[in-house]
């Protein structure tokens, strides 16, 4: 299964011919007899493929014989090869590439080979005429759903193994899994998945965010590709998962091969990519709630003739309203991209993308009283807007551009160089309360803030893998030079910093159970412009040795050099300063910056043994660096009638993040693919953990609270019955404690509290069943159910936010080249509040979560 891009696309054509419309029984292939003097010439090669799906082994075995290998897509799907090594005959190898696979080949002639389903008899048969007798195949558009189940990934190791012999976590949400369950945002792909909290913060339409292994990974740990997307501030690369392929989760520490970030793990996002040679595509539209239409295209074909180019082209519109009130959900996405293939050994992928998006707060700050609490004067629904419509708005404009390089060398070696340049620019206008007048949660004091933020992020990764025998074990290993910048830049306009000059706020109040809307604010003042320039290189190197097909170990290092330079200007100091000198004497600089430098070393090590059942325990340990572009304060304040000021400010940078990760676990995959279980428990600690600074008069710094340790339990599962019904389970069992703590002067120290917005249990199940004959053939359904336990909202483990019980559904019929389908999110329509937070210690917010959300789409296929 093709991943992030440690490989080329999937071949059909050229020396691999995937014939995704199938192949009809009967059909002759080649004019004459198959027997072929020439292939009983041909001559012995040396051969090393490793045991991996049937697809990449065969992929490997056409290139290295130089032949064209003829199948059905639905023949080796989910299916595994035990692979082959030496000095052989390209029948010699086949044969050992297809034993215990119940397919036999032909040869057609001296440069193609055929793959059918063993006879009864064990050999496929040669009718009179010549033409070979295969199964009548079903005529599928594999190319654009895949399996239910993965196989292998890259994501883990950065080179194509089975998933089994990662010494660590690791799922796959494959394309067909999405469209089963009718995904529309990355947080439907991911929410029946174990260790992950899939929507931490209710309902957002900002930007990604998600806990995994009870670590926030919003800001560092969504990869496209293998290649980082952060967020800084509030600009962040949102994400279509139609533009997908696949999502991969990694849990644990990653920092030996993608750098720095959190020790929780990370999300990687898998792009469509040109199957070369094939022509297939598919064009759909879709209406539910919220009046939301979209309409949507893949199609994939071959370029000009002779240039051996193939292009993909996907693209979506989409036009409607959310569950709030006056926010839209628009988007326009598009991905162009094409592949050139000069010969079997080298591909070259350019690829570009481009997302507008024009939506707005669903993102709700809510009094508790109504949402969380009961109240004096009602509930208030998840529909409820606090902002100012026709104003309030979040528009951002995002693009990609990049390549993908890949070289084989007959010496067993494989160069790539994947490069990426992205860019985002956001225009966000929110208004949301800051307490409540009095007390009294229907008088609401509201304040106005524009934040105008761009993000670019270069990122370029080399590697090198060199494959190679030594007789006792297979050895893999890969290592690499990677170099990524991320610059930010940022002007924040209001905000609670513009009642220290203007002293007054720039909304009136509303009544979040009645509301009247005000339909102007008035002018937002300069308070805050910030930039960050943030460079890592890293050098890597992990080695993989199979030893005699059953244990498997795995070890790698890192080593990275990261250079930050921050700069913040405070309009609202340097106005303030001539007061506060007149008064207090005092001189309070308003311009900062804060440049570090640091460096560490990351290291994995893991063991595994293979059982010929398709058993896998293992055990691993690894560690992670981060480094989070920001500052500590120190500062002297008094009190005043505009608010507290500082009559002295300091900042200083945050350290370095540290953490390291011990796993055991147990994975299940049995040869056919079609399952894929895994167990495991684990602890990470995390030093040097940081968190928002709430006694900052500036409100710009953090501290860091010292560790923070989470001791969990995972279990989940993937299965394809081959009968009509799938399944999907998960649970995960989270101890998340702060065990250390250093808090801001005048601050109680957190020590034993949980972190804010990690609950204790997650669970999730769903069964999917397609009717396989009779007059009900093509209708299929799915049901699952997702809990998520209690959270606390705030530090001090004050606001107890408590566990809900959610209910999905899917209808579809497909017929020909016809897909029909009826999905629906939260069943039941269950309000829940996804969050709450404590604002300026005297208002407590909440959001909630997903209400209902029903799609019917209609799709044609070819």
């Amino acid at each position: 299964m093709q991943d992030y891009r440690g490989r080329r696309p999937s071949r059909v054509s050229g020396n691999v011919i995937r014939l995704g419309l199938g192949l009809l029984a009967g059909t002759a292939l080649a004019s004459g007899q198959w027997v072929s003097v020439a292939v009983a010439q041909q001559s012995a090669v040396s051969f090393s493929i490793p045991p991996s799906s049937l697809g990449a082994a065969l992929s490997a075995f056409g290139d290295r014989a130089n032949l064209q290998v003829l199948y059905a897509a639905d023949l080796a799907r989910g299916v595994r090869s035990p692979g082959v090594s030496g000095n052989l005959t390209p029948e010699q190898a086949l044969s050992r590439l297809l034993a215990g696979t119940g397919l036999s080949y032909r040869f057609t002639n001296a440069n193609t080979v055929t793959i059918a389903r063993a006879s009864a008899g064990g050999a496929t048969g040669v009718a009179a005429d010549g033409t070979i007798q295969l199964d009548t195949l079903n005529v599928e558009t594999n190319d654009l759903t895949g399996p239910f189940v993965a196989v292998d990934t890259s994501t883990g190791m950065k080179m194509d193994v089975p998933l089994r012999e990662v010494p660590q976590s690791v799922s796959v949400v494959t394309r067909q899994q999405m469209q089963d369950r009718g995904v529309q945002t990355l947080s439907d792909a991911i929410d029946y998945s174990a260790g992950v909290s899939a929507s931490p913060y209710g309902e957002d339409a900002r930007f990604e965010q998600f806990v995994i292994r009870g670590f926030d990974e919003n800001l560092l740990g969504v990869y496209r590709d293998g290649m980082r997307l952060p967020t800084a501030g509030f600009a962040g690369f949102r994400q279509e998962p139609y533009g997908l392929q696949r999502v991969d989760i990694l849990r644990g520490p990653t920092s030996t091969l993608y750098g720095l970030n959190n020790p929780g793990g990370l999300i990687n996002l898998v792009s469509k990519l040109p199957v070369v040679g094939a022509q297939f595509g598919e064009i759909w539209g879709s209406y539910g709630s919220f009046d939301t239409a979209q309409l949507g295209f893949d199609i994939n074909g071959a370029g000009i003739d002779g240039t051996n180019i193939t292009y993909r082209l996907t693209g979506l519109v989409r036009e409607g309203n959310t569950q709030v009130d006056y926010v839209d959900n628009n988007r326009v996405y598009l991905a162009p991209t094409l592949t050139w293939t000069p010969n079997t050994d080298t591909t070259f992928t350019v690829f570009a993308n481009y997302q507008r998006d024009r939506t707005g707060d669903t993102y709700q700050l809510l009094p508790a009283e109504g949402t969380l609490y009961p109240s004096v004067y009602g509930s208030i629904p998840p529909s409820r807007f606090l902002g100012v419509p026709g104003q309030s708005h979040y528009n951002a404009d995002q693009y990609s551009v990049g390549y993908f390089f890949e070289h084989r060398a007959d010496n067993g070696w494989t160069l790539r160089q994947n490069l990426r340049y992205a860019s985002v620019d956001v225009d966000y206008l929110t208004v949301y309360p800051t307490s409540a007048y009095g007390g009294d949660t229907s008088i609401l004091l509201r304040t106005a803030q524009q934040n105008d933020q761009t993000l670019g992020v270069f990122t370029i990764d080399n590697q090198a893998q060199y494959d190679s025998d030594l007789g006792f074990a297979e050895n893999k290993l890969v290592f690499g030079l990677d170099y990524s910048n991320t610059q930010q830049d940022g002007t924040q306009n209001g905000g609670p910093l513009q009642s220290l000059i203007t002293g007054t706020l720039p909304v009136s109040p509303i009544n979040p159970y009645f509301p009247i809307y005000s339909l102007t604010i008035d002018p937002l003042i300069n308070t805050l412009n910030t930039t960050q320039d943030l460079s890592q290189t890293g050098i890597y190197a992990q080695d993989m040795l199979k030893i005699h097909d059953k244990w498997v170990l795995t070890f790698g290092g890192r080593y990275d050099w990261v250079s930050t330079e921050s700069t913040t200007q405070s309009p609202v100091l340097a106005q303030l300063a001539p007061l506060l000198k007149y008064y207090y004497g005092v001189n309070v600089p308003s311009y900062f910056k804060s440049n570090s430098a640091d460096s560490a070393f990351s290291g994995r090590v893991g063991l595994s043994y293979l059982f010929d059942n398709g058993l896998t325990p293992y055990v691993s340990y690894a560690s992670s660096f981060n480094v989070v572009p920001g500052f500590t304060q120190s500062s002297v304040t008094v009190d005043t009638a505009y608010g507290p000021l500082p009559i002295s400010y300091d900042m200083q940078p945050l350290k370095p993040e540290t953490g390291e990760q011990y796993e055991l676990g147990m994975k299940y995959q049995p040869n056919n693919g079609k399952s894929y279980i895994q167990s495991s428990i684990y602890q990470i600690t995390k030093q040097n953990a940081v968190s928002f600074d709430t006694t900052d008069p500036m409100q710009m710094a953090y501290y860091q609270t010292g560790e923070i340790q989470v001791r969990g339990f995972e279990l989940e599962a993937a299965m394809d019955f081959e009968n009509g019904f799938k399944v999907l389970a998960a649970y995960t069992y989270l101890h998340a404690e702060v065990t250390e703590d250093i808090p801001p002067v005048g601050q109680a120290s957190i020590v034993g509290n949980v972190p804010e917005r990690v609950p204790e249990h997650l669970a999730s199940a769903w069964l999917d069943y397609t009717f396989q004959e009779g007059a009900l053939k093509g209708f299929g359904l799915g049901g699952g159910a997702r809990y998520v336990g209690a959270t606390w909202g705030d530090r001090a483990n004050t606001i107890y936010v408590p566990s809900y019980t959610l209910y999905d559904a899917a209808l579809r019929y497909t017929k020909d080249n016809w897909l029909f389908s009826l999905t629906a999110k939260n069943l039941l329509d269950n309000y829940y509040v996804g969050t709450c937070s404590s604002i300026g210690n005297t208002y407590i917010g909440c959001s909630y979560g997903q209400t209902r959300t029903v799609t019917a789409q209609v799709t044609y296929r070819w």
